[in-house]
């Protein structure tokens, strides 16, 4: 976000999974686009159709075990100490 000021725009999973009409619409906002109306009525049907999006967003919490989230941390820990999500080792 230093390197590349206002052309970043962050997005949590389970933020979208939990209200995509309202994240759709402020991408489409960041990017200085209409939504499309086609885009949206997909959204709007689909949400109705599908089993609750935050339930399954969450489910990897609970099956994810202590060795994978060790490999996960590991793999990924250059990623959170640069968006500072973990201590610097430094």
């Amino acid at each position: 976000m230093r390197e590349y000021p206002n052309r970043i725009f962050p997005l949590m999973y389970e933020d979208v999974v939990r209200d995509l009409a309202r994240h759709a619409r402020s991408v489409y906002r960041f990017l200085d686009e209409r939504m499309p109306i086609k885009t949206l009525k997909w959204i709007m049907n689909n949400a109705r159709r599908k089993r609750n999006g935050t339930t399954i967003a969450a489910r990897w919490k609970d099956s994810l075990t202590v060795r994978q989230n060790e490999q996960i941390l590991s793999v990924c820990s250059e990623l959170f100490r640069l968006l500072r999500l973990a201590p610097d080792s430094d």
